[in-house]
């Protein structure tokens, strides 16, 4: 598929010198997850095969809206190199804006829900 400049409301959207080129197959779930999220949506739930491009979404939706405090949820440590070396997350932690998490983080329904109230996004 052609990377296509990412339009919102008719207009790129861009945060600081970054610009989006999400994937055509992206846009629109991008724009529910935004338009969820101007509604007043607490959760969202975006789900799709193995890399058809989920945490690029995600870095949009981040940047969107400045989030300063994000958790990704990852299964295994091997994911988050990946993300930090091709899907670009390193931008995040050079800034001190994301932290990553395995599952094994949150052994107990009452842990999981202090520390997913620490964070401004998360993503699982």
């Amino acid at each position: 598929m052609n990377s296509l400049p990412l339009l919102f409301n008719n207009e790129i959207v861009k945060r600081g010198s970054i610009m989006y080129n999400l994937m055509e197959h992206n846009i629109a779930p991008y724009k529910e997850i935004v338009e969820a999220y101007n509604n007043g949506a607490h959760f969202v739930i975006y789900t799709c095969g193995t890399g058809v491009g989920k945490s690029y979404v995600a870095s949009a939706v981040i940047d969107t809206y400045d989030f300063q405090n994000v958790l990704y949820i990852v299964p295994s440590i091997s994911i988050i190199a990946d993300l930090i070396h091709r899907a670009g997350y390193h931008k995040y932690l050079e800034s001190n804006r994301i932290v990553f998490k395995t599952f094994n983080a949150f052994p107990t329904v009452e842990q999981a829900k202090e520390i997913l109230s620490l964070y401004d996004f998360v993503i699982i």
